[in-house]
């Protein structure tokens, strides 16, 4: 019974960290820890859970230190041949949070090896988008070290297997982020083609914030194309989407694209 008990506390903590209630999947994910000699797996998840809430709070060192955990009760898991489903999911989303977690601390090194890792995990276990978000970090890992060729090698890899599935959300992100990496090459014929590509594609999801984000960064394109009067077209239309339900983080990101028109 305490085995059930602690990996349905887990799996709430989860969720509850996915709906940003972080105060109380920390609680929640505390109970489940309480219980690991129990289910050492509902540890692990709950750990993550935390990990999960700590980060939502900006806490992104105490973060890592509960995914760490998380790892070492997963490795024990593996080490006492207890595989499971839910522990081969666990295992590389581990892996790929603390990729991006210490990308955000600017451990770039560490970041990576967390996000090879969890590549590999995902290609032993043909998880194929799972694949796509390690690749991404990878991606962006090499972006944020200014490693241009490597960040396109693997946007361009992660794309090609988003071709063979049905995930519209992520070949918006993955032309978004191409379109990115070629412009910051020089190579502004090329990243307008990949930007009007996403923002068809976000025109066609119907998402209004990427909706915003493309015609944000298409209007910045046209900006260093030395197109100013197109550009401010573009920006008529992004006035046109100014959205309320936009993150602030969100609006800061296009009032810096604008920054560089008006």
């Amino acid at each position: 019974l305490r085995r059930v008990l602690g990996q349905l506390l887990a799996l709430y903590s989860t969720a509850l960290a996915r709906q940003a209630q972080n105060e109380h999947a920390i609680q929640i994910a505390q109970q489940a820890i309480a219980l690991e000699q129990w289910n050492l797996e509902g540890a692990a998840l709950a750990f993550i859970a935390w990990g999960y809430a700590l980060h939502n709070q900006g806490q992104h060192r105490p973060a890592r230190d509960r995914l760490e955990h998380a790892l070492e009760r997963i490795a024990v898991c593996q080490h006492n041949q207890e595989a499971s489903e839910l522990l081969g999911v666990i295992g590389w989303a581990t892996h790929l949070w603390l990729g991006f977690i210490n990308s955000s601390l600017s451990e770039f090194g560490r970041g990576r090896e967390h996000a090879f890792q969890a590549w590999q995990i995902c290609q032993a276990q043909q998880r194929r988008l799972g694949e796509v978000d390690s690749l991404c970090c990878l991606g962006s890992i090499a972006l944020a070290e200014y490693d241009l060729r490597a960040a396109q090698s693997y946007y361009e890899e992660a794309y090609q297997l988003v071709a063979t599935m049905s995930s519209r959300m992520a070949e918006w992100e993955l032309l978004f982020d191409l379109g990115e990496v070629v412009r910051l090459q020089g190579n502004y014929a090329h990243a307008y083609v990949l930007s009007q590509q996403a923002l068809a594609l976000a025109h066609d999801i119907g998402n209004a914030i990427q909706v915003y984000l493309t015609t944000a960064a298409m209007m910045r394109l046209l900006c260093f194309m030395g197109d100013k009067n197109q550009a401010m077209t573009w920006y008529q239309h992004l006035l046109a989407l100014d959205d309320p339900e936009l993150a602030p983080t969100q609006r800061m990101f296009c009032l810096l694209y604008t920054s560089r028109c008006v």
